[in-house]
Parts: structure tokens; C-alpha cells; sequence
């Protein structure tokens, strides 16, 4: 044998792939089409057959008149194959890949017993791959239970600190900050809040890494988000009611929408997230996190995020209602004030007092 070439099924791209190769007398180009070849399973080629019948294969020496795959002739001529020996993984009756065994420039020969041989140093083959494939669910399980750990001690922690900072919007975002942060790579948050008469979302604080930032200093095109399709993807975050990420913040997509191009030059950044934060099915606000590193969200990564805009709307809400009648009081008060300053400038001093 020249060569030696393990295909293993993908099932979701319906292709059997090259999970390794091996080899003594081909040099580095064809060492680099075994290690990265692929066979259609809906293909007309006899390896995918070979994997389909669960049969093994065995060509003594090639002739174009047994290969009735085009794809074949390529493959095994590109290969440098003159003789072959092809034998299915089988486990618990399930074709789960392929052996392939190789020569180059000569014939194979290969007594029956000598294939049937080869059949059991396979059948040992699959029962690697089935206790490599059973430790890696395992070792999967554990992770996701560690990961699920984690992740339910962090959201009791960003309940609680709700609770007792719920007056303090700034002091949820930094908890946030604190949590989200390191998991998802992030440098930046922003929290909007919904102005129901307006139409439109305001900015109420924004943590960086270096801590609070001081929104005096953001343009208005960035405090204020209309909710118009122009602004882009806040506004399609706070219409659809669901997560959107992007991975990658380009030039190009950048151009669509000036809203984004403000907000996203100010932060400086690679990628980003808009959380929906609602209460009763109704969006009360958009929590934005973006960071400086490329990143892809996993679909649990994703489930965790929408589990913290679950955990901290209603807080939210509620600081955002307490505010306003801080606010409220606060102007209720200017106005006695300005009341009062007004009497004595006009009423004579008893009628003031």
C-alpha cells in the first residue's frame, strides 16, 4: 500500500471529507488533495456507492471502462492511484465513513484473505471512531453544563444587582459590563430607552472600558434615534423585537445607514449587538454592546443574551419610570422656585410671605 485515506460523512453538506491521509511515495501537492478531498454522497462516484452499499471495493488495477464517474478519473488520475481497495465504516448498520487504500504505479494484489483482514483492522477503525465520538459527547455534555452553570450564577447576579441598583441606569450597564464583557469580547455598551411620544430611542448611558462615558459630548444624531427605517439597524432592532448582529462592520454596509456609520465611528468598532429589551411583548428599550475583535455568537451565546434582555428589562423600566419622576420633581421644584422669586419681586413682602 502507497496511500491510505480516512472519509468520514458530513452529514449537514451531504459529502464524505477527509479526516485523514497518509502516505509514503507522493509528494507535497498530492498529499494536499488527499488531505482536503471530497466526495458528493448525491454524486455518480464509486466511492460514494461504495459508502451507500456499505460494500467494499476492491480495483486490482484501473481501467477507464470501471470508472463511470468523470469525477473519479480526475480524482484517482490527479492522485497518481492505479489500484485501489475501498471499504465502508459501518457502525450499528450506518455507513459513517470510508477507508481508502491506495497504490501508485503498480497493481494491487490482494488475497481474499488479506481483504478480510483488512475488513477487521476497519471494524477495530469504527470502534475508535465510536469511543472517540462517545468521549466527545461527553466532554461536550460537561461543558454545557459547566457553561450553563455559569451562566444561570451570572444572571442571578445581574437579577440581584437589578434589584438593588434599580434607580441607577449606569449601574446596571457597568453589571452588564462586568458579565458580558469577557464572554462576548466586547469593549462598549449602550443602553437606549424608548420615548413613546417622540417615536424615538434615547440614549441614557454608555459604559467603555475606561468606565461611564459622558454623553454630553455625542452627537445628537447619536442620543436621539428616530424610529424611521433610516436609521437603520436600531430601528429594525425596536420594529422586529429580536436580536441582530453583525460580525463584521464593513465600509459598504456602513454606507447604508448614516445612523450606524455616527454611532459606530464614535465606538470604534468591529462588530456589534442591539438586544431588545421587552416587557409584554413591547420593546421598552435597546441594549448595544460592540467590540474591537471579529466575532461569531454561537446559537447559545445568542440564547444567553436574550436571556439577560429578559432579566433586566423590567428593572430597566422601572429606573427609567423612577428617573422620570426624579426628573419631574426636580422641574416641579425650579418651578415653585421661580414661583416664589417671582412674588416677592412683584407683591409687596407680607403679601409674599
Amino acid at each position: 500500500m502507497d496511500g491510505l485515506i480516512l472519509l468520514l460523512v458530513d452529514r449537514e453538506q451531504n459529502e464524505l471529507y477527509s479526516a485523514h491521509a497518509m502516505d509514503t511515495s507522493s509528494g507535497y501537492e498530492v498529499h494536499r488533495m488527499a488531505t482536503e478531498m471530497r466526495v458528493g454522497l448525491d454524486s455518480d462516484s464509486a466511492l460514494a456507492s461504495v459508502f451507500q452499499r456499505k460494500r467494499p471495493w476492491y480495483v486490482r488495477q484501473i481501467r477507464h471502462s470501471l470508472l463511470q464517474s468523470e469525477d473519479d478519473r480526475k480524482l484517482l488520475e490527479a492522485l497518481g492511484v492505479h489500484a485501489f481497495y475501498a471499504v465502508p465504516l459501518i457502525l450499528q448498520g450506518e455507513s459513517v465513513g470510508l477507508m481508502l487504500m491506495t497504490v501508485m504505479r503498480s497493481r494491487l494484489d490482494l488475497t481474499l484473505e488479506m481483504r478480510q483482514r483488512i475488513n477487521r483492522y476497519c471494524e477495530q477503525v469504527v470502534g475508535a471512531l465510536q469511543g472517540a465520538r462517545l468521549m466527545e459527547r461527553v466532554n461536550n455534555a460537561q461543558q454545557n453544563a459547566e457553561q450553563a452553570r455559569e451562566d444561570a450564577e451570572a444572571l442571578a447576579t445581574l437579577s440581584r444587582q437589578a434589584i438593588e441598583k434599580n434607580s441607577d441606569l449606569e449601574a446596571m450597564l457597568r453589571t452588564l459590563a462586568d458579565i458580558a464583557a469577557p464572554r462576548f469580547q466586547t469593549s462598549t455598551f449602550g443602553l437606549y430607552l424608548l420615548n413613546r411620544e417622540r417615536q424615538s430611542l434615547e440614549i441614557r448611558a454608555v459604559h467603555l472600558r475606561s468606565g461611564p462615558a459622558d454623553l454630553t459630548r455625542y452627537p445628537e444624531a447619536v442620543r436621539s434615534i428616530p424610529l424611521v427605517p433610516e436609521s437603520g439597524t436600531l430601528y429594525r432592532t425596536a420594529v422586529k423585537k429580536q436580536l441582530f448582529v453583525i460580525s463584521r462592520i464593513s465600509d459598504e454596509w456602513l454606507k447604508k445607514s448614516p445612523v450606524d456609520a455616527a454611532i459606530f465611528e464614535i465606538w470604534s468598532s468591529e462588530w456589534f449587538f442591539h438586544l431588545p429589551l421587552l416587557l409584554e411583548g413591547e420593546i421598552v428599550g435597546v441594549i448595544t454592546g460592540a467590540g474591537d475583535r471579529h466575532i461569531t455568537l454561537q446559537a447559545h451565546e445568542r440564547a444567553f443574551l436574550e436571556q439577560i434582555g429578559t432579566q433586566i428589562a423590567g428593572a430597566v423600566q422601572s429606573a427609567a419610570l423612577l428617573e422620570q419622576v426624579r426628573e419631574e420633581q426636580e422641574r416641579a421644584e425650579q418651578a415653585r422656585a421661580e414661583s416664589d422669586r417671582l412674588l416677592e419681586n412683584i407683591l409687596p413682602e407680607r403679601a409674599a410671605s
